[in-house]
């Protein structure tokens, strides 16, 4: 399998509860089974409601709690918001030089996960790959 680049963060409190190496493994399989080129990049954040609230009010306008929020700098997406004062949803992203192959960036809310995968009667792993994958 390619190495991609594939980088982890988790919130300390949920530290023991998120195995990193195998987030890394989902991604890494995913990444190759969408045919990703071998030099691709992504990074996975475990986040907590409170931090994954403030991204999704800042950056798509919507002052709400979610499970998933996905950044990439290929592909802008939607603003639903009125913007506020000087926002330019039109912006274009500027990767740093030597990180042209980044595709972008992953913020779960494991708070979100945990209830959503009780839910659904499966394991919070589960949970979370299905919000990394789908």
């Amino acid at each position: 399998m390619t190495a991609y680049g594939v980088s982890i963060s988790v919130l300390e409190e949920f530290e023991g509860d998120v195995s990193e190496q195998w987030l890394r493994r989902v991604v890494a399989e995913a990444l190759a089974a969408g045919s990703a080129a071998p030099e691709s990049q992504a990074s996975v954040l475990i986040a907590d409601d409170g931090l994954v609230r403030d991204l999704n009010a800042r950056h798509r306008g919507l002052d709400e709690n979610t499970d998933v929020l996905s950044f990439s700098f290929a592909h802008p997406g939607e603003y639903y918001g009125d913007g506020g004062a000087g926002f330019e949803p039109t912006q274009d992203f500027v990767l740093p030089p030597g990180q042209d192959h980044s595709l972008g960036d992953v913020i779960i809310s494991y708070p979100q996960a945990r209830q959503q995968a009780a839910q659904a009667g499966h394991t919070v792993d589960e949970e979370l790959a299905v919000l990394l994958v789908r």
